[in-house]
């Protein structure tokens, strides 16, 4: 009996020091809720802290969990957190949508965008094969349809058929385009930003983030049912790491990683707030569509939330991770567009794996 009764305050005690682990995940998390719409470039630590939200999220998960099942009212503080973080939910995983608008309807519009590791050039002058631009724009022309085509890190040599990518894209029936060029090589090659479209561009810009970089926006205003829609295509700041060796990297590796991503989330604000204010200034609605190079637990991402909408929180579904690579569980390409545009269906196709990203499509209409 005496047993009984020690083992029964023992089990209180532990209740007790859980909920108090409790409230302070709770408080931490709230925190690092927070840290998503505070700007790395005034405070780079809000970067680190805003890429915690998803272990925020399942800790608090968990408690709800265990709390309804050994005391009931106790869930109520992680559920409150959960439901101040559930904008994070959504942009982690979308449940229901479905693609019920297969066939397009009269004004209907489909925009892709697709890093495309600038078509795999520099493997083709050892193996033609290798080169991946005829195959995406045969995809693009036989299955994807799009009418719209924002490329980022796009690639052309008008000096190898196979490498000139601005005449394929023409021949499968793209008359309309804006290729920006950032940098040439020795090769004759061109590295830059593109943007092509079936229909009529009666403007284009750009948006230089630095002189010679290949991270950077374009834009183009695009005829669309008689009306004008600015289509911004853009390329945030890369970071430029293996992610095959980050797992096994020394300290001084360690250290060069942290000052990367340091710089990354500090640049990325900075550019995004350029985007964000060339946006806003547009004339006519616009679509937003790019590599963020970013998590959507970003500020770079959670700044475009609070005046578009991102296409696949609305018309996605699951996890539409857009990687490609040894870190296949990371969303960081996008569409936003503005709340009076309606979309209709969103789509990530994994099964294009030319690149180290896969192509994003969204089907827009302006009724």
């Amino acid at each position: 009996m005496e047993l009984c009764s020690y083992f029964r305050v023992f089990v209180r005690f532990l209740f007790t020091l859980l909920f108090i682990l409790n409230i302070i995940v709770a408080i931490l998390s709230y925190g690092i809720f927070s840290a998503a719409g505070v700007s790395p470039h005034e405070h780079w630590l809000a970067g680190f802290v805003s890429y915690m939200v998803p272990f925020a999220l399942l800790i608090n998960v968990i408690f709800v969990v265990f709390w309804l099942f050994f005391g009931k009212w106790k869930a109520i503080l992680s559920s409150l957190i959960l439901i101040s973080g559930a904008g994070f939910v959504k942009s982690s995983f979308v449940i229901g949508n479905t693609n019920d608008y297969a066939v397009k309807s009269d004004g209907d519009f489909d925009v892709l965008s697709y890093n495309v590791r600038v078509f795999n050039a520099y493997a083709s002058w050892k193996n033609k094969k290798e080169h991946s631009g005829y195959r995406i724009a045969d995809w693009l022309g036989n299955v994807a349809h799009p009418d719209v085509v924002c490329f980022q890190e796009f690639y052309q040599n008008k000096r190898e058929d196979y490498l000139n990518m601005v005449s394929k894209m023409q021949s499968i029936g793209y008359p309309y385009h804006y290729f920006f060029v950032v940098l040439n090589d020795a090769g004759g090659g061109q590295f830059g930003m593109a943007t092509f479209s079936k229909l009529p561009i009666v403007k284009k810009g750009n948006i230089i983030f630095k002189e010679g970089s290949n991270n950077m926006a374009i834009y183009t205003d695009v005829i669309i049912s008689g009306e004008t829609v600015r289509i911004f295509n853009i390329h945030l700041e890369s970071l430029n790491i293996d992610e095959k060796k980050a797992m096994k990297l020394s300290e001084t590796e360690k250290g060069n990683l942290f000052i990367k991503l340091k710089a990354g989330f500090k640049l990325r604000a900075l550019q995004i707030e350029k985007v964000m204010k060339a946006a806003k200034s547009s004339p006519f609605k616009v679509i937003i569509c790019g590599d963020w190079n970013d998590l959507p637990y970003g500020y770079s991402y959670k700044v475009m939330q609070k005046y578009y909408d991102n296409s696949f929180e609305e018309a996605g579904k699951g996890f539409g991770f857009t990687f490609n690579g040894g870190m296949p569980f990371l969303r960081i390409d996008n569409q936003f567009f503005n709340k009076t545009i309606r979309i209709k269906k969103f789509d990530t196709f994994t099964n294009m794996k030319a690149s180290d990203h896969f192509p994003i499509m969204g089907r827009y209409n302006l009724d």
